[in-house]
């Protein structure tokens, strides 16, 4: 980088980008201080070189219009004419300098959007608003209106309204968000119909029939804006408007075309199954909320062997502490309803995936411990029922339900908020009723009936090494830990399109 600064020049557009990146790196490895600092000076060369690159333009454009003019009209009687190579020079020098304005733009909007994610990493909120409207600004400007490459910074202000607890402010964001990706993914998909309509052969071919979730969103990302409106709604308290937001994530997710799948999409079935469970939960919907988590858990073990197979030591442990939590607050669901043999099961498989990751001595490993002591310990998990439902949890565990192998079909009942197959739950209206239809999300058929475990698995070993019992959380040793914490929810407005 030394080398950049000494041919470029420190203060040179070239040296801006070199720092913004080992600035956003810096980011990536935590080193905050450090990463303000490279990004901020990245950004101040973004803002000179827009400066000079607006004069420019300004000059440029002038001086195009005098030869244009002089041309058109002559200087005098007698004056020769304007060549058109000196026409044709002056338009291209103005072309050239809107063009290195445009950049210069661009380059704003990404460095300010980089040092605002920053500032939000580091708790100077008011600051990380005003850079990401900075950005989104300077976005606009370059790109225009509506462009799908800015819902990310409408998310991101979004986060931030959250954070500065204004809920109506969020979810607008999040909503606009959403808007602008589904847009451009509509305006994508008609595109494709019309070539593929074009290049039709008169070979008679079978239509497939479109699912309403396929027809209600086409981008990836909405999910993870859905899921944000749900916990708007959630830390409100308004679990019906999101119970239909968490289903329109799912559909969201169900929906995903092939070719949106290279995009980093923030949200995984299992965590919105996870929340919708919580809610459920702390709404007394036992039964309900029990689907949901054994749901839930059987996609995080999907996850660790997707990760042990990629040899990824990081998303497996992520995966297992997803995991471990689930099981715990399926038991902690299973000891409300009084049936402590499936809930000692369920903290004893917590416990041992807990200790595997996090340490014997890390505060959910004890909290695991201290649960399982209440319902029974371990002869409890010996006992009839707990070893029957032991057996159930390690088959789930082991992927051995094979209608549970893809995130949007279960063998134990619909995802959604309609029926499931117990009597209890039958009696239950939908919570989402009165909800709008845009966003209530189409869940596949049940498919009645358990289906037998082939054989006892016991807990998955850990392929890795264990954490170190001393390591706290929120270290960067144990990173994930958070995920342990038991899920409060989420908050905002109603849900109207």
């Amino acid at each position: 980088m030394e080398s950049q600064f000494t041919v470029l020049g420190a203060r040179h557009n070239g040296a801006g980008a070199m720092l913004s990146a080992v600035g956003e790196l810096s980011c990536a490895d935590g080193r905050l201080d450090e990463a303000d600092a490279l990004c901020r000076e990245a950004l101040s060369i973004a803002e000179e070189e827009l400066v000079g690159a607006e004069r420019a333009e300004a000059a440029a454009v002038a001086a195009a219009a005098d030869v244009v003019h002089a041309a058109n009209t002559g200087k005098g009687a007698g004056a020769a004419p304007t060549p058109p190579e000196i026409v044709e020079a002056a338009l291209h020098a103005a072309g050239d300098a809107e063009s290195r304005r445009v950049d210069a733009e661009a380059d704003v909007y990404a460095r300010a959007a980089s040092l605002a994610t920053i500032a939000r990493l580091a708790g100077r909120i008011p600051e990380a608003e005003a850079l990401t409207r900075r950005a989104l600004t300077a976005g606009e400007k370059v790109l225009g209106p509506g462009r799908t490459e800015l819902s990310p910074t409408l998310a991101s202000l979004g986060r931030i309204a959250m954070i500065r607890r204004r809920p109506e402010e969020a979810e607008a964001c999040y909503r606009h968000a959403i808007s602008v990706d589904e847009t451009a993914a509509a305006k994508a998909r008609a595109e494709t119909n019309a070539n593929e309509n074009a290049t039709t052969t008169t070979t008679t071919k079978k239509k497939k029939k479109k699912s309403p979730a396929a027809a209600s969103f086409r981008h990836p990302r909405s999910a993870s804006y859905l899921f944000a409106i749900a916990t708007v709604h959630r830390r409100a308290s308004r679990d019906a408007e999101a119970e239909v937001a968490y289903l329109a994530a799912l559909a969201a997710l169900e929906s995903v075309p092939v070719s949106y799948e290279h995009l980093d999409i923030k949200v995984n079935p299992g965590e919105i199954l996870h929340a919708i469970a919580a809610m459920y939960a702390n709404g007394g919907r036992l039964s309900e909320a029990a689907l949901r988590y054994e749901r839930a858990i059987a996609l995080g073990a999907e996850r660790m062997r997707a990760a042990e197979s990629r040899n990824d030591p990081d998303q497996w442990r992520e995966a297992s502490v997803a995991v471990s939590a689930r099981l715990c607050h399926l038991g902690d669901v299973f000891a409300r309803q009084g049936r402590d043999g499936n809930a000692a099961a369920c903290y004893l498989r917590a416990t041992t995936f807990s200790e595997n990751n996090l340490g014997r001595e890390h505060e959910h490993s004890v909290s695991c411990r201290v649960r399982l002591t209440a319902a029974g310990g371990v002869p409890a998990c010996a006992s009839g029922v707990g070893h029957a439902a032991g057996v159930m949890l390690d088959a789930v565990i082991a992927g051995e339900f094979p209608r549970m192998s893809t995130p949007f079909k279960t063998a134990w009942g619909p995802l959604g908020g309609g029926g499931t197959t117990s009597s209890a739950t039958s009696k239950r209206a939908p919570a989402a009723a009165n909800a709008n239809a845009t966003l209530e999300a189409v869940t596949p058929a049940a498919h009645h009936g358990r289906e037998r475990a082939s054989k006892y698995a016991r807990a998955t070993p850990s392929p890795y090494p264990a954490r170190d019992a001393g390591e706290r959380p929120g270290s960067a040793a144990s990173r994930g830990a958070g995920r342990c914490v038991l899920y409060t929810g989420p908050h905002t407005a109603a849900l109207a399109w």
